[in-house]
């Protein structure tokens, strides 16, 4: 008696055991399709930012230059199917998610009122701004930079955007910057964050200030960081080249005898915008901006005064290398509200003006 309930006891015992192997069996095979399907939609929203993302902001960034406003509704009819289905289906987002995106992360300089994209030209001058995502593994990482004027002093804003991309968290993530162009400045060379949970990112951003009249070469760095199973990584950030229409200017007084004689043997670059400003308010909006970035601003002498085209000269050379640089700003009144700006820049330097 005692032995027949020794073996049922072990036969259900055995029973339990395989049971308990089978139920593991299956759990071992659905977090190995977990993870399978974790791996192809991570390849997908990366190959989604590496080749659809650029294309999808190249487009609703063209449309700065034909609309002021726009509903999202009609961006979204002018868009591809291949990169709507691409956000609905592997980013699960639409398209206003997205847009808001591009707007946190300064790729398009635009804001959303209700159903309409509004782009904001009120910016007279195109910032020298690079933005490439570059998606690898656990981590999306872009950056990007401009120039701007503190206290009197040209610093270059450089940003580094990295956010988790993985299902965990991220810890002890170190941007480090190994190459800074000559003539620059830099307050800092390293940025640590302690951990970024999925999803999350941070945006630190290095200063540059600039020591002399023209910068031009490339910002190189790195991130380093531990992925969700412990590992130090190590990802190359994509080089950012810092071009320089030269800024570190001085005032130049000049007659417009001499202004029209030098510029005539000078390199020259131009570009062209549309605003909806009026004449008035742009002219001495325009004049501001010119003194604020130290050039000496010539008496106006056009001797009929008209509403339709207005013309603008100044001039300054370079606080280190006293090379000048010469401006020229004709404002013309088109049809309607609208005002056509032509900005010329010549120096006899032409680095001085390739950015414009």
């Amino acid at each position: 008696m005692k032995e027949r309930k020794r073996r049922e006891l072990e036969s259900e015992k055995k029973l339990e055991q395989k049971r308990q192997l089978e139920i593991e069996k299956k759990k071992k095979e659905r977090e190995r399709r977990e993870k399978e399907e974790e791996e192809q939609e991570r390849q997908a929203k990366e190959q989604f930012y590496r080749q659809s993302y650029p294309n999808l902001l190249e487009k609703i960034s063209n449309l700065n230059s034909i609309y002021d406003e726009i509903r999202i509704n009609d961006i979204e009819k002018k868009l591809p199917e291949e990169i709507k289905k691409g956000y609905r289906t592997i980013l699960k987002k639409d398209l206003t998610t997205l847009i808001e995106e591009m707007i946190l992360n300064a790729d398009i300089n635009a804001r959303i009122r209700g159903d309409f994209l509004t782009f904001n030209k009120k910016d007279l001058i195109v910032k020298n701004k690079q933005q490439i995502f570059q998606p690898i593994k656990d981590i999306l990482i872009s950056r990007g930079g401009d120039w701007k004027i503190e206290n009197k002093q040209s610093v270059f804003n450089y940003k580094v955007k990295v956010k988790n991309n993985a299902k965990f968290m991220l810890t002890n993530i170190q941007i480090l910057l190994t190459s800074i162009p000559n003539g620059l400045i830099s307050q800092s060379d390293r940025y640590l964050i302690d951990f970024l949970s999925p999803n999350s990112f941070e945006s630190p951003t290095f200063k540059f200030s600039a020591k002399e009249s023209c910068v031009g070469d490339k910002v190189k760095g790195v991130v380093i960081y531990n992925d969700p199973k412990g590992n130090p990584q190590t990802v190359p950030i994509q080089p950012f080249k810092i071009k320089y229409v030269c800024n570190l200017l001085v005032p130049k007084p000049i007659t417009e005898e001499n202004y029209d004689k030098n510029i005539s043997s000078m390199h020259e670059q131009k570009i062209f915008f549309d605003c909806k400003l009026p004449p008035d308010e742009l002219e001495l909006e325009i004049s501001k901006i010119l003194q604020h970035n130290n050039f000496y601003l010539l008496d106006n002498l056009q001797e009929l005064k008209s509403l339709d085209f207005r013309k603008l000269k100044a001039y300054a050379e370079g606080k280190y290398d006293k090379q000048d640089v010469a401006l020229s700003v004709i404002v013309q009144n088109l049809a309607g509200d609208t005002n056509k700006l032509t900005i010329k820049a010549m120096s006899n330097k032409e680095e001085k003006i390739i950015d414009l």
